[in-house]
């Protein structure tokens, strides 16, 4: 066992090659949002840059580094290492190393060491055992809980049990391609076949020393005919790398919902892994004009800056940066960037604006948003609960007129607005499952204040497959007849997350529709109302919503009740139907912009 002291009380328990271990479950755990087969490196800062797991004789010379921005704290990330724990045949997925990297922060080199080595030393002594004889995959994470070390628990490759919030950067080091245990990143690094045994016979190994040359490129090390120190630069650039292209990890702008009559500041992060970047330059235009390209000023060791001019309101501004190092290597951002560029959108457009649709034929949709692919940003109220469908996304409407909803995506959980806000918002727009989408910026975002809940009367169940009101609030008048029960839709999602559809149908005098029940609060079901064949509804409120059920043409749509008041039993006449009474909690809204919060409900009558 290896113990890492210096990091304080959040400290973890680590096993060295084949040996089970148990964890100190000293992380607050947090929710899990991530899995299936990882993807590798991630966009964020930091990053993995250099690990070395194994020497000739006593391995006494293990590291890992990462890359990142001076200065940045690295509290809430962790290093773990993903293979077998015990070695045995059949036992992949198993977390056999955990660092809570608490406490610690890149130094201002952009780089922080962890480990032993004797060629240049280590920002963090001690603490590091690898195993170096396996398929094995190290993780930089968010959010470890800490509670479990088994992620894959039937063995198939797809981890199943999450146990962190986000998978930063990723990557796997290979012994056996074809066999061996199984790993779980997309960036695979291995087998080794540089090594030569001393009767001259060729073998096949894991990596013992990897170092990043860039976004996707890794070098191997060689074990045996290298002197360490020819190598390993832990804490120091990866001199090692030879003709190393420039990377542009991050790119953003500021303000991010960009004003009539303001500047644009555009912030780009440059990292060059044998450390020779020479440039970095700022192409814009409006229109379909040339680009105009201005010199970055650079801030610190990786950051750069330069500024778009105003432009007048409504006006699309195209944008892209360009990297060159001393041995006239090139890369963009967005690396297809004279193709299909960064832009922004300036000022305010109305959310029917965005919900603009083309025709595009053959295409399963048959009409997309005109603007997919853009900038934009919106406001309007939000129409439902936090996290009632999802902690990943909530619906926003400005008005009832036709087209005035869209679904808002929030790639991570940063913000969760609150029913009745009145926000304005920047994001890119989107098709998914053929309903219109904006994807949330980081950080783009305001609370304006509060606002009456927008509702659309609709004149019957047909009109709920309508565009016009996709993502929007609508009410329905009865009588509304339900003609299935409850039908349950098991399906899974990119990430390998597994959940169940419900949905049923319902008719009324002019036609046919379906109501779904994707609410994720408080257990699963939206609403409590036992459905029957035959129960008589005298109305329903809901959000439309494209259905996620296969069976069923892309791209239809269906009613999402978000509570029980949103389903209105018939009088007498409905049947004797049993009902459970629903708890709820208030919470305070963080942050409350409102300085009085009114709180009102209502309770049906009872006879």
């Amino acid at each position: 066992m290896h113990r890492l002291d210096e990091l304080g009380s959040s400290v973890g328990t680590f096993a060295s090659a084949r040996t089970r271990h148990a964890f100190r479950s000293s992380v607050i755990a947090c929710g899990a949002l991530l899995l299936g087969l990882l993807t590798g490196p991630a966009l964020a800062v930091p990053m993995i840059s250099e690990i070395r797991v194994d020497q000739p004789g006593d391995d006494t010379d293990e590291f890992f580094e990462l890359a990142g921005q001076p200065g940045e704290s690295l509290d809430g990330y962790d290093y773990l290492v993903i293979g077998d724990g015990d070695g045995l045949a059949g036992n992949s997925g198993v977390i056999e190393y955990w660092l809570p990297l608490l406490g610690l922060q890149i130094q201002e080199d952009g780089f922080l060491a962890v480990g032993n080595s004797s060629c240049m030393g280590t920002d963090v002594d001690g603490g590091v055992g690898f195993e170096n004889s396996d398929n094995v995959t190290h993780l930089l994470v968010r959010g470890y809980t800490g509670l479990d070390f088994d992620v894959d628990l039937d063995d198939d490759g797809t981890i199943d049990n999450i146990l962190w919030d986000e998978v930063v950067d990723c990557v796997a080091l290979v012994e056996d391609p074809d066999g061996g245990d199984l790993v779980y990143c997309d960036t695979r690094v291995g087998p080794d076949r540089q090594h030569v045994l001393p009767i001259g016979k060729a073998k096949e190994y894991a990596p013992a020393y990897v170092a990043r040359c860039g976004p996707e490129q890794w070098i191997i090390g060689n074990l045996y005919l290298s002197p360490l120190c020819q190598l390993d630069t832990p804490g120091a650039p990866n001199t090692t790398c030879d003709d190393v292209v420039p990377f542009i990890r991050e790119l953003t702008i500021e303000p991010c919902m960009p004003y009539v009559g303001f500047a644009v500041e555009v912030r780009a992060e440059a990292i060059d892994f044998n450390d020779d970047i020479q440039s970095l330059r700022l192409f814009f235009r409006s229109g379909e004009g040339a680009y105009e390209a201005v010199p970055m000023a650079q801030q610190d060791a990786m950051t750069f800056t330069a500024t778009i001019p105003p432009y007048a309101p409504g006006s699309l501004v195209d944008f892209y940066v360009e990297a060159l190092d001393a041995r006239g290597n090139r890369s963009l951002n967005p690396t297809s960037a004279e193709f299909h560029p960064r832009s922004y959108r300036v000022g305010v457009m109305t959310i029917p604006e965005v919900r603009e649709q083309e025709v595009f034929e053959g295409d399963v949709c048959g009409t997309r948003s005109r603007y997919e692919g853009q900038v934009v940003t919106v406001s309007g109220v939000v129409t439902n609960l936090p996290g009632e469908f999802s902690d990943r996304f909530f619906f926003l409407q400005d008005g009832i007129g036709p087209f005035s909803g869209i679904r808002i995506y929030v790639p991570t959980e940063e913000w969760i607005p609150q029913l009745g806000d009145r926000v304005q918002l920047s994001g890119i727009v989107e098709e998914d499952r053929c309903q219109t989408q904006i994807r949330l910026l980081p950080g783009c975002w305001e609370v304006l204040g509060s606002d009456t809940v927008p509702i659309r009367p609709i004149s019957g169940v047909d009109e709920i497959d309508r565009e016009e009101f996709e993502s929007m609030l609508v009410r329905v008048p009865g009588p509304i007849t339900v003609v299935t029960n409850v039908v349950e839709l098991p399906d899974s999602n990119s990430r390998g997350e597994h959940f169940v559809h419900r949905y049923f149908e319902i008719v009324d005098d002019i036609g046919w529709a379906m109501v779904g029940d994707e609410t994720d609060y408080p257990d699963g079901i939206g609403h409590t109302v036992e459905v029957v064949p035959g129960l008589e509804l005298a109305g329903l409120t809901g959000i439309v919503a494209g259905t996620r059920r296969t069976d069923v043409v892309e791209g239809t749509h269906q009613l999402e009740p978000r509570r029980d008041p949103d389903v209105l039993l018939a009088s007498s006449d409905a049947p004797d139907v049993p009902q459970r009474i629903e708890a709820f909690r208030l919470d305070v809204a963080r942050p409350n912009p409102a300085p009085v919060t009114t709180i009102g409900f209502s309770v049906a009558r009872a006879g």
